[in-house]
């Protein structure tokens, strides 16, 4: 009788752990329809083929910092059912180019999102390299490892996840950002440092960097999806998070600037964190990031610690 109920318990807690992990799997979003949509048909693709076969962007309008806009997109136009219901709720107009001023972001309140390459790569080209040292080719490899399509698709694949969680989920993320609208929190009602880390602690939602927040934790991981998806098997299986906090930017430069805050971190109300108090703020953002590609079935071998 006992080994009768405790097969049964055995079962039982197993068809939770599939139903469980069912669940937490479809906790991703399943786009890459669209990110290669919009890659292909909002001008990138063309501007990679240039690049390829040595046309680059016009100098004057680089070193001008003029934006250089490929195309604008419709939400209408994106082919995954996800995105059709998206769309249905909050249609978005998908601005696709170069840009010097703005970074790729999801604007719930003006109803755009936007997917910039950044321009200051190129003006860094035209201005900072001597002209003897300046070559098509350097600028192409540059180009792979720094701007590459892979990036970029990670990019389109983060913003487009912020747009359908919004538009899916009661507008959550509108919501949230609503109460730094001017007419919740006034930049005439404070000085100019005050109101800033009123903003910050806001989008900040507790944590001590914005990027570790679960709405963009969210989003990172779909940077993680594209980046797996255009990455061999055996090859994620013998990146470390060390490789892929490299290799995917906005994990690089989140890790970098948390990292900092190790020494320097002010709480939410401007108050200096004590000594005692101080937390290893890269070693929890990677920690985060390993909990969440865990449930989602993304770590490769290597990835499941981190040395320090």
């Amino acid at each position: 009788m006992n080994k009768k109920l405790n097969l049964l318990a055995l079962t039982e807690r197993l068809i939770k752990q599939e139903i469980r992990k069912s669940l937490l799997i479809e906790g991703t979003l399943n786009l890459d329809e669209d990110v290669d949509y919009i890659f292909e048909n909002g001008g990138f693709k063309q501007f990679y083929d240039d690049v390829k076969m040595g046309r680059l962007p016009d100098k004057r309008e680089i070193l001008r910092g003029e934006e250089i806009w490929f195309k604008n997109l419709n939400s209408s136009e994106l082919p995954s059912e996800t995105a059709k219901k998206a769309h249905a709720i909050n249609p978005v107009t998908i601005r696709c180019g170069i840009s010097f001023y703005e970074s790729p972001e999801y604007l719930p309140y003006s109803n755009k999102i936007n997917i910039y390459i950044h321009g200051d790569y190129f003006r860094y080209f035209y201005e900072e390299i001597p002209k003897e040292n300046f070559n098509q080719d350097f600028f192409k490899r540059y180009m792979s490892y720094i701007n590459s399509p892979s990036q970029l698709k990670g990019t389109i694949y983060h913003e487009l996840s912020h747009w359908i969680r919004d538009s899916l989920n009661n507008r959550h993320i509108k919501k949230h950002l609503g109460k730094i609208l001017t007419d919740k929190i006034k930049p005439t009602d404070y000085p100019p440092e005050i109101y800033a880390k009123k903003v910050q602690r806001i989008f900040d939602m507790g944590k001590p960097d914005s990027y570790m927040t679960n709405v963009e934790i969210d989003a990172i991981i779909h940077d993680i999806i594209q980046k797996k998806r255009d990455t061999e098997p055996d090859r994620w299986n013998e990146m470390t998070m060390t490789d892929l906090i490299e290799e995917i930017g906005v994990i690089n430069t989140t890790y970098k600037r948390v990292s900092k805050k190790y020494k320097e971190y002010i709480d939410g109300n401007g108050v200096q964190v004590k000594p005692s108090w101080r937390k290893d703020w890269a070693g929890e953002f990677v920690k985060m990031l390993i909990k969440r590609m865990s449930r989602e079935g993304l770590l490769g071998d290597n990835m499941k610690r981190m040395s320090y």
